[in-house]
């Protein structure tokens, strides 16, 4: 796509999804291409990636991604969590410290490290926060899960106390339900590891996979309106339980070592699972019927490009994954086709639509399919406002559903 195109392109997009254009199914490679980028973050308009060489972030209003280099460039990032603008924290697996943090937007770097490592500098594998707790912070390494409640000034570890062998290189909270965190790794005999917490990170307990010899849980994706509903990726298999981790089946097994898994939150039957092969292309493992069957979505233009961290946005006509790699970031656009505003399915809007999302929204009635046909607002969720806003296109010449959409 040229430049004239793109600008096009991002100027009906609004800003949100500038980066990706939600047309067309593609590729976009967003720079940082001599960088091995571990893990990539959004706030705002703003992406973050954590490089072997510091933190950068870029605007994804910009036509073409412009990378500002935050700092910390004698590191090798591999944990980053942007609290805001302002406060971002940054992870090493090695060092004098292991444990940044900024609180001017990367204009300068202090070591804060607080008791993470316990008298000992250890790595920091993953940084994750609860979201009804700003101050509740949880950051992983080896064989241990700690956790701060006052935005990282001390840290305590809940699983763990730094001693041990084995890694814990993900913390995932439960969106639906922030009581409920999730975290794993793999141990000490390269058996996987994953433990479940009901009380914001306090307690851990140990929750049993399918044990199928060396293999390592990389990360969990929780369904949005079912916390018992999960899917674990791990090395060469998908694991999903129905019954909060109680029972656990296999749904995929290949030859690939499987990291980030996510779920589209407005299309939930769709999963997206990035490979982290060598000598394998930039590639992710896609099922739009929750696990059943899979397809492989591959960019044959970027030979031996593992993907180490993917973030998932999704929007009413378009999901976006943004990828982290061993060559820089990239971006896939996967469109949605569908009638937006249509909630019954039934290929135009009526008052029976707006109806259809009351029911759902107050009285347990069924979704619309996709859900995402029913955000009529371009919120990114179903609520009153999207019958609202289907009831005034109706009857009062009001916008037409997911005009604006991001």
């Amino acid at each position: 796509m040229n430049i004239a195109m793109r600008t096009a392109v991002v100027a009906g997009l609004l800003i949100s999804v500038a980066l990706c254009a939600p047309a067309l199914a593609e590729w976009e490679n967003l720079g940082l291409n001599d960088r091995l980028v571990r893990a990539i973050a959004t706030v705002g308009d703003y992406l973050f990636a954590a490089t072997d060489s510091g933190v950068y972030r870029t605007l994804t209003i910009d036509p073409l991604p412009q990378w500002v280099h935050l700092g910390l460039s004698d590191h090798e990032i591999s944990a980053l969590m942007v609290l805001d603008l302002d406060t971002i924290f940054a992870g090493t697996a090695s060092g004098d410290a292991t444990i940044y943090r900024s609180v001017d937007g990367g204009a300068s770097w202090l070591p804060f490290q607080n008791g993470y490592g316990g008298g000992s500098v250890e790595p920091v594998l993953a940084f994750n926060r609860l979201p009804n707790q700003k101050d509740t912070l949880l950051a992983t390494g080896l064989a241990v899960i700690a956790r701060s409640t006052d935005r990282g000034l001390s840290w305590q570890p809940r699983w763990g106390d730094w001693s041990g062998w084995g890694v814990v290189v993900f913390a995932k909270v439960d969106r639906r339900n922030p009581s409920i965190v999730w975290a794993g790794g793999e141990g000490a005999i390269f058996n996987p590891w994953l433990f479940k917490s009901t009380d914001r990170g306090e307690n851990w307990e140990l929750i049993n996979v399918v044990y199928t010899g060396d293999n390592r849980c990389h990360d969990i994706a929780i369904h949005p309106s079912n916390s018992d509903l999960a899917y674990v990726s791990m090395e060469g298999q998908v694991q999903r339980t129905e019954n909060g981790g109680d029972d656990w089946q296999i749904i995929a097994t290949n030859g690939y070592y499987l990291y980030s898994v996510e779920i589209d939150s407005l299309r939930p039957n769709n999963l997206y699972v990035s490979t982290a092969q060598l000598n394998e292309p930039l590639m992710f493992l896609k099922s739009s019927n929750g696990g059943q069957t899979w397809s492989e979505v591959v960019d044959l233009m970027q030979p031996d490009t593992p993907t180490y961290d993917m973030l998932l946005i999704s929007y009413s006509k378009a999901s976006i994954l943004y990828m982290a790699t061993r060559h820089g970031v990239f971006c896939y656009t996967d469109p949605v086709h569908f009638l937006c505003g249509d909630a019954d399915g039934s290929g135009a809007i009526s008052i029976s639509d707006a109806v259809c999302l009351i029911n759902y929204i107050f009285a347990g009635g069924p979704a619309p399919d996709p859900l995402a046909a029913g955000d009529a607002d371009s919120s990114g969720t179903i609520s009153i406002s999207d019958a609202v806003y289907v009831i005034n296109y109706i009857f009062a010449a009001g916008p037409v559903p997911c005009e604006g959409h991001r």
